[in-house]
């Protein structure tokens, strides 16, 4: 039982990467494993994959069920679709994604994603994008995520789960928070005024003493102010404000905790039995 077939996905359950097609050239759901998922679609989640249409070769499983193999996914104008970073220049600010679901590479920018943590390499890293075609034919990512909880927190300076009060020790440990007045609840990357976050600078005037920071899921860059200086690429830790007109600006700017880096400080108390 070998051949080509189309079909919409029913559904995909990530976790346990298995998940069921429905065809009308087929009698009956086709299931699907993980390891048939092109090699940029691997971590995508079921809220991505579900009502997309694919094309498929049929195989009969260990069971002597039809199984679908070598899934293509069918880009569609307007929806997302999954692809690789190709390569990505921090210095420049922008990259290259590859989709097994379209021709030629995707460009992107810096300010497509939420705030990185500097010196991350992004090349073979997974996301979801959509994708516009510009007048001179070539295409432009925009809205790009990443396929999965596990990369971003991996790669995003916001990723440290930063809740309410800036104050003593930061929290870690999937945002649960550490210390008095520390970051709390966090990671799902909304804020609240007076709120504690992290965010990555994106440009500073050294003249006027003002920039503007990528801050998480923000929907505006924060604007700041201060009369250090601080270079594109700093992430910063800092409270949220909302002003009068409705845009975030950030206050009380202290330098951010990032992964890799060295820290020093006190232990407080050490309980050798517990």
């Amino acid at each position: 039982m070998a051949g080509r077939y189309s079909g919409v996905v029913k559904s995909w359950n990530g976790s346990k990467g298995y998940g069921f097609i429905s065809s009308q050239q087929i009698t009956g759901d086709v299931m699907f494993l993980r390891s048939s998922l092109p090699t940029d679609a691997k971590e995508v989640r079921g809220k991505f994959l579900e009502e997309k249409t694919v094309n498929f070769d049929l195989t009969t499983g260990p069971d002597g069920r039809a199984q679908g193999a070598n899934i293509q996914i069918t880009a569609v104008g307007g929806d997302f679709v999954a692809g690789e970073v190709k390569s990505y220049s921090e210095r420049h600010g922008y990259g290259f994604i590859i989709s097994s679901s379209l021709r030629g590479e995707v460009r992107f920018n810096r300010t497509d994603l939420d705030a990185l943590t500097p010196g991350v390499d992004l090349k073979g890293e997974l996301v979801i994008c959509k994708v516009n075609q510009m007048p001179d034919g070539k295409l432009r990512a925009e809205k790009i995520m990443f396929q999965s909880a596990k990369i971003a927190n991996r790669l995003k300076a916001g990723s440290m789960g930063f809740g309410k009060g800036f104050g003593k020790g930061y929290g870690m440990d999937n945002g649960k928070g550490y210390g008095k007045g520390g970051f709390g609840k966090g990671g799902d990357g909304s804020y609240d005024e007076g709120q504690g976050a992290q965010g990555m600078v994106i440009s500073y005037n050294s003249d006027k003493g003002y920039g503007f920071l990528k801050c998480g899921k923000s929907p505006a860059d924060v604007y700041f102010k201060s009369q250090e200086a601080y270079q594109p690429g700093m992430l910063v830790g800092f409270t949220l404000k909302i002003n009068k007109d409705g845009k975030p600006s950030a206050t009380n700017l202290q330098p951010g905790m990032s992964s890799g880096q060295t820290y020093t400080g006190t232990v407080k108390a050490f309980l050798e039995n517990k």
